[in-house]
C-alpha cells in the first residue's frame, strides 16, 4: 500500500464493523478473535487488493472474503477459489483466473501507463466494481533536507526531506526511503517499499512542482549528508483519500480498530472493500 494498503489488506483481510471498515493488523496481537457485542452483524464482503503497475503482468491480484471479527483469523477460511470476473480496458477484456491462496491473475494483461482499467467481479451473488488509471513514472526533480524539530526528543540535529516532482494530472505521489546518516548510522524509521508521505498533483506550488515531505513525527537524525535510496510512488488519484482516512496517514497497524469517525475511503464499490489502484515506481540512490 504500499505499499501501505497492500501490507494491510492483502495478507489479513477480515471484517466490517458498524459501517466502519476495519482491517486486521499485520501485528501478531490482532490475529486472535476479539470480544464484541452480539448485536454487531457480520457482513460478508469481497476483499480486493490489486495493484496495476506498468509493464508488469497482472498476475498477483488478491481477492478474499471477510470473516467474523470474533473468529481467530484463518487464511484458509478467507480464500475464494471460484470468483469470476474481468478487467477491461477499451475493447480489450482480460478474464480473471485463480492461481493459489488468495491470488488471481488477469490472463494476458500487462498494464500500460495512461490506460484506464475497469474491474468487474462476481462471487456467490455479490458484485464488485472499480476503476483505475495506471500513472506514468514521475522523475524526481530535487531532493533537499531541512532542519526540523523532533516531537519525541530534544536537540537540533533532526531533518525532514523534501522531494520535489514535476506532476502529472490527477495523480498522488508518495515517498519511501532508507538512509544512513553522515556518521554511518543506519536510520531505523525508513521503509523503501511503502509510501510514508503523500502529496497530490493539484497541490503543485508556484514553482510548478509538487512537494512530498517526509513525516514530521519521525524526522531523520543527523548529521548529514544522508545516503541511501528513495522510492517515488505515483498512484491514481483515489489513493489520496485512502491514505488520509486509513488511520489518517498514521502507521496503520497502530489504529486499525480505532473509530476515527469516518469510513475508510476505498475505491471499490458494491459488495466489497479494498483498493484496485494503478501505481508506478521510480527509485534513485543518493
Amino acid at each position: 500500500m504500499d505499499t501501505s494498503y497492500i501490507n494491510a489488506i492483502s495478507h489479513y483481510p477480515r471484517f466490517f464493523i458498524g459501517g466502519i471498515v476495519a482491517m486486521l493488523s499485520i501485528l501478531a496481537g490482532c490475529e486472535t478473535g476479539v470480544t464484541t457485542p452480539d448485536d454487531i452483524p457480520y457482513v460478508e464482503q469481497i476483499v480486493v487488493s490489486c495493484l496495476l503497475e506498468p509493464e508488469k503482468p497482472a498476475d498477483s491480484l488478491r481477492f478474499s472474503r471477510t470473516l467474523p471479527i470474533t473468529e481467530k483469523y484463518d487464511t484458509s477460511k478467507a480464500i475464494i477459489t471460484d470468483l469470476t470476473g474481468t478487467i477491461q480496458s477499451g475493447d480489450s477484456i482480460y478474464p480473471l483466473r485463480y492461481v493459489s491462496g488468495i491470488r488471481y491473475q488477469a490472463v494476458g494483461l500487462t498494464p500500460k501507463s495512461g490506460k484506464v482499467y475497469r474491474l468487474n467481479v462476481d462471487w456467490h451473488g455479490k458484485h464488485v466494481t472499480a476503476v483505475t488509471r495506471v500513472p506514468f513514472p514521475v522523475s524526481i526533480d530535487t531532493i533537499t533536507f531541512f532542519k526540523a524539530p523532533n516531537p519525541r526528543k530534544t536537540g537540533d540535529n533532526y531533518y525532514r526531506m523534501d522531494v520535489a516532482v514535476r506532476p502529472g494530472v490527477q495523480e498522488v505521489y508518495g515517498i519511501g526511503y532508507v538512509f544512513t546518516n553522515g556518521a554511518g548510522v543506519p536510520l531505523p524509521q525508513g521503509e523503501l517499499n511503502r509510501a510514508q508521505s503523500v502529496a497530490r498533483s493539484q497541490d503543485t506550488l508556484a514553482d510548478g512542482r509538487a512537494h512530498v515531505i517526509s513525516r514530521g513525527d519521525s524526522p531523520l537524525e543527523g548529521p548529514p549528508p544522508f545516503s541511501g535510496s528513495v522510492s517515488l510512488f505515483s498512484f491514481d488519484a483515489p489513493y489520496y483519500d485512502y491514505f488520509l482516512t486509513y488511520a489518517h496517514g498514521d502507521e496503520p497497524g497502530d489504529r486499525v480498530l480505532a473509530n476515527t469517525g469516518e469510513k475508510i475511503r476505498w475505491n471499490v464499490h458494491g459488495d466489497g472493500v479494498g483498493m484496485f489502484i494503478g501505481r508506478a515506481i521510480r527509485q534513485i540512490t543518493l
